[in-house]
């Protein structure tokens, strides 16, 4: 899924930077927070959870203040977070 969606944003044009697991999304994020817009995160990833990345990067020097975030799953929503679903 996430090699597909970064091969259609790419053929749209945007610059795309994948990482395979939670910690690897979390050093992405901090290393280039200026040049990122979006992030998708999912919320079973390997190592830490999307929510549990989205946290970390939240709490970066400037976190999403210059960007928004997603959340993808293939669980219910019911089964997400209460902290999430706002």
């Amino acid at each position: 899924m996430r090699r597909a969606a970064a091969q259609i944003l790419l053929c749209k044009g945007y610059n795309v930077m994948e990482a395979s697991d939670g910690e690897g999304a979390v050093r992405i994020f901090t290393e280039n927070t200026d040049a990122i817009e979006l992030v998708f995160l999912d919320m079973t990833m390997p190592g830490l959870t999307g929510l549990e990345a989205l946290e970390r990067c939240s709490t970066w020097s400037g976190g999403f203040s210059t960007c928004s975030a997603a959340m993808t799953s293939r669980r219910a929503r019911e089964s997400w977070p209460e902290r999430i679903i706002k």
